[in-house]
């Protein structure tokens, strides 16, 4: 350890001879005389970062503590602290569960004539019976509700939401301590515990990713709080998180130059082929393309749908639901797909399954990044490619949203049938 670093440890923090981090805490003189404790200690970690990370979890475990002998604390509250203090957090959890066995049944026991007297007589029966009241609303079990309320039943889809419940539910726990995640009510949740929440996943991850796993807890807590009627404000919504958002150079488009090179890259396959001349000419997105069906290809109005078919359930919005017209180029190498099919078969058959949209992307990033190397330019680059396309030849802007499946927010553009192909066919050619 460097000595800057020893410099900036916090009060009651010091580090013993073998490279552990621990917090040491005098006991108030009122409660040494309940407790027999004179001392309180935790132990951080040997890492300088994972400590300094954990120092403000100890200190409100350490504030538990004492509210728990001085008949401050709720009364499942005070019963974890003790036992936690005198058994460790693993016997602590076993309670929490439910999950008492016979030797923590005895230890109980025996804690229960220890603490007679320091205590309040609700706290030493609860200990003593090894069962605690119900337990409060918790963080955690909002986040669990919430998933449960989202399941569709698709794995490929819950798996998104699922995965993020669980990372939050990991970083939580990082943050603040397991008690205050799955124990502690979500009431007394307040936000210098979603800002030690939002530092700690700074310290990890970019702050887009932070805006999006701080936003998934924000919505589980506001799911439980409009569930319950609870009286509670939410402390991880509008939270600030420095250099968070979308901006214009997030994804640069591809010039003409680049294209001009990736058409050569991407004369490959019959499939690859045709997902790039579609991708290149419709501006769509890949997941669009990727699980289209044969009926969605009209050869007759030379045209794609993009709606819902056996391949996906649903689109990213509503106005994503549209039907594009498709060049020359795009038509003839769909059409090769499309032969000796039935309507209802995919067109790209090898990604047309559980996440052939990510292995269809993997794919062509590999043939891109072999041509063009700027980290912001990705095949998702194309749409913005089409957009400036469509914005420099005149396309209105309501047209232009039309085409590439964007919704401009207000009421009149949810009524009439839209434009014609003939209209869309026209801004297109433009930009082909």
């Amino acid at each position: 350890m460097s000595k800057t670093s020893q410099d900036k440890l916090p009060q009651y923090v010091y580090r013993t001879p073998f490279g552990v981090y621990r917090l040491r805490r005098n006991v108030p003189k009122d409660i040494v005389e309940v407790s027999g404790r004179k001392l309180w200690y935790k132990v951080l970690g040997k890492d300088y970062k994972d400590a300094m990370r954990a120092y403000s979890t100890a200190l409100l475990e350490f504030d538990r503590f004492v509210a728990t002998y001085r008949n401050e604390a709720p009364v499942r509250d005070a019963a974890l602290a003790i036992v936690s203090s005198e058994y460790g957090e693993e016997a602590m959890l076993q309670l929490a569960r439910g999950q008492v066995d016979e030797n923590l049944d005895f230890a109980l026991m025996d804690l229960s004539d220890k603490v007679e007297g320091k205590v309040s007589k609700e706290v030493q029966a609860v200990i003593h019976s090894g069962v605690l009241p119900e337990a409060p609303l918790s963080i955690a079990e909002c986040i669990d509700r919430h998933y449960t309320y989202k399941k569709s039943g698709i794995e490929d889809k819950d798996r998104l939401v699922r995965n993020l419940g669980e990372r939050a539910k990991t970083y939580l726990t990082e943050a603040l301590g397991r008690q205050a995640v799955y124990e502690t009510p979500v009431e007394t949740l307040t936000r210098k515990d979603s800002n030690r929440y939002r530092d700690l996943l700074l310290s990890k991850m970019k702050p887009n990713s932070v805006k999006r796993l701080m936003g998934h807890t924000a919505t589980a807590l506001n799911f439980c709080i409009k569930e319950d009627d609870l009286n509670t404000r939410n402390p991880f919504q509008g939270v600030i998180i420095k250099d968070a958002g979308s901006t214009k150079d997030d994804r640069l488009p591809l010039s003409k130059e680049d294209i001009y090179e990736l058409n050569n890259a991407f004369d490959a396959p019959d499939d690859v082929t045709a997902l790039w001349t579609t991708l290149r000419d419709t501006g769509a997105r890949l997941s669009e393309i990727v699980y289209l069906a044969v009926g969605d290809v009209d050869l007759q109005d030379k045209s794609v749908a993009i709606r819902p078919n056996a391949f996906r359930d649903s689109l990213k919005t509503a106005s994503s639901e549209r039907t594009i017209p498709l060049s020359d180029r795009a038509l003839n190498a769909l059409q090769l797909l499309r032969q000796g099919k039935e309507d209802n078969d995919p067109i790209f058959t090898r990604y047309a399954r559980p996440r052939g949209a990510d292995s269809a992307s993997q794919m062509l990033m590999k043939r891109l990044r072999k041509v063009v190397k700027d980290p912001k330019k990705t095949l998702h680059s194309l749409r913005h490619s089409m957009k400036d396309a469509l914005r420099n030849s005149g396309c209105p802007e309501e047209l232009g949203k039309a085409l590439l499946g964007h919704s401009d927010g207000s009421v009149a553009s949810r009524y009439g049938s839209g434009y014609t192909l003939d209209v869309m066919r026209e801004a297109l050619a433009k930009a082909w």
